[in-house]
C-alpha cells in the first residue's frame, strides 16, 4: 500500500464517519477537507507496513551481527590479554 492509498483510506474512514455532517458540507469545502488532510499526511512522512516490515528485519540482522562482532572482540581482547605479558 502506498502513502496515497493510505491517504485514500483516512479520507474513506473520515467521512464515513462524517458522513451526514459532511452531506451538508458543500463541495469546495470537502475540497479544501481533503487538501489540509493531504498536507498534513505529507508532512508525517510515512511509510507502508511492508516498508516498515522490511527495516525491522534488517535492523533485527545488524543487531544480530553487531552482537556477534562485540562477542568476537571480547574474545580477541581476552586472547591478546592472556598471551601479552602485563608491562604496568
Amino acid at each position: 500500500m502506498n502513502p496515497s492509498d493510505v491517504f485514500n483510506e483516512f479520507m474513506q474512514k473520515f467521512e464515513s464517519q462524517w458522513g451526514q455532517d459532511l452531506a451538508s458540507v458543500d463541495n469546495e469545502m470537502r475540497a479544501q477537507i481533503r487538501r489540509v488532510a493531504r498536507t498534513a499526511f505529507d508532512k508525517m512522512d510515512l511509510v507502508t507496513r511492508e516498508e516498515f516490515d522490511v527495516q525491522c528485519a534488517v535492523l533485527a540482522r545488524s543487531r544480530e551481527t553487531l552482537d556477534r562482532l562485540e562477542k568476537t572482540v571480547q574474545e580477541l581482547q581476552q586472547q591478546l590479554a592472556t598471551q601479552s605479558p602485563n608491562t604496568e
